[in-house]
């Protein structure tokens, strides 16, 4: 006689860590040591043109790499100065550039106009819109979704500790691409523009997402062997999951060679996540010592299912 308890489940869940997206392009003015000896005796101050977007042009606001712009200008010094200067590079929505995304470079004498174009990584305009932050300029409440976004950008040079930084700003238009589903991932990069997937999900690695995709991936089950002896409560482990519709049936089973000796069907809440799971068996002393094996089937709710066996040495 073989008695089975219902399934069991133990507290092995896998954690979910919640990860903090880090700025690749951030504000990083340095200082800039012009010496103990600068003084107000200098020429005339250098010159700052701006080359490229061009005043009035569009760019696309797509998140990809290759749509990203890159900003190009050029420095002239009637008079090289005699100490090393300060290149500022600012890229905001904010006219006035309270908030703004920003680079710099020192360069030496040796090579005044070491820093003369950047290309703005792929989120560059996502850093540079004044109304992401909490404090928001008062024109943010009027911004329609989807409507074109100027952008203001400048750049500066600070050449004497004396003398104003000589700046040249420019202007632009972005062109925002459409997020139809609404979940904060424009559809360039959606992997389900459709649907709002902001997890973007991808199961089985193909263009689409899973929000968009039939599941036809099997659960996730892993069987572990177990030693049991007669006449005692023994518990087969297993580990079962399954991402995208959810574990909702397990059926087991106890085999002595090809004979069925226990049958178990139990419908579970959805089971989403990596989970463990027991089979608790109780086997008679009269029941034979040796090699069991207990098989585990488990089925989603699109009808997927996946089976594995694991040896139970008796004793």
């Amino acid at each position: 006689m073989i008695r089975v308890k219902a399934l069991g489940a133990t507290a092995d869940r896998a954690s979910m860590v919640a990860r903090r997206l880090v700025p690749l392009f951030a504000v990083a003015l340095g200082a800039l040591a012009l010496g103990s000896g600068a003084f107000a005796d200098h020429g005339p101050p250098p010159v700052v043109t701006l080359v490229a977007p061009v005043n009035g042009a569009t760019v696309k606001l797509t998140s990809l790499a290759k749509d990203s712009p890159r900003f190009s200008w050029q420095v002239g010094y009637p008079t090289p100065p005699v100490q090393a200067v300060l290149i500022v590079f600012e890229v905001s929505t904010d006219p006035t550039f309270t908030t703004s995304a920003a680079e710099n470079r020192g360069c030496d004498t040796a090579n005044l106009a070491c820093f003369t174009s950047y290309k703005a990584v792929a989120d560059w305009f996502r850093y540079a819109d004044a109304c992401i932050p909490t404090s928001r300029p008062p024109e943010c409440a009027t911004r329609k979704p989807g409507a074109p976004i100027t952008f203001y950008w400048r750049v500066s040079v600070t050449w004497a500790t004396d003398h104003p930084p000589a700046t040249a700003t420019g202007s632009f238009v972005g062109i925002p691409s459409p997020d139809r589903d609404g979940d904060g991932i424009l559809d360039p990069r959606d992997n389900c523009p459709a649907v709002a997937n902001k997890d973007q999900r991808n199961s089985d690695g193909t263009s689409l997402g899973d929000a968009c995709e039939r599941d036809r991936t099997p659960p996730r089950l892993r069987v572990a062997a177990a030693t049991m002896t007669r006449g005692h409560w023994g518990r087969v482990y297993f580990h079962m999951g399954d991402t995208r519709s959810g574990i909702l049936k397990v059926e087991a089973g106890l085999y002595y060679g090809s004979r069925r000796l226990t049958r178990l069907v139990h419908t579970v809440p959805t089971v989403r996540f990596e989970t463990r799971y027991y089979y608790a068996l109780l086997i008679h002393p009269s029941n034979p010592a040796g090699r069991y094996t207990v098989c585990i089937r488990v089925t989603d709710a699109r009808r997927n299912a996946r089976r594995r066996c694991a040896p139970v040495y008796v004793r």
